[in-house]
């Protein structure tokens, strides 16, 4: 499961990512209420916020409290492209 920051970056991470069930958390937020309850079902929980300064500080707190959840980094839109040519993967355009 990987958690985003945005419903857009849940459904572009779902997209690029099929492997990942992608949730969104509406902002990023180190402890959303519904959270315990994956832990606590065994869920392995990737950590997808943004790689800014306020995703960086949200995941890094998040970790803190779960040890868990692991961070995900998400490639930059343009290495996604370029690793979807290199392996010939037909993918949408995407604005964001």
């Amino acid at each position: 499961m990987a958690l985003c920051e945005s419903a857009i970056d849940a459904a572009s991470c779902a997209v690029l990512y099929p492997e990942y069930t992608a949730i969104s958390t509406s902002g990023a937020t180190a402890e959303p209420v519904w959270l315990q309850n994956f832990i606590a079902n065994g869920c392995d929980i990737y950590c997808g916020f943004d790689a800014d300064e306020t995703g960086d500080i949200m995941a890094n707190k998040m970790i803190e409290q779960y040890p868990s959840i692991k961070r995900l980094l998400i490639l930059p839109k343009q290495c996604q492209v370029s690793i979807k040519k290199a392996l010939n993967i037909t993918c949408q355009k995407q604005d964001k």
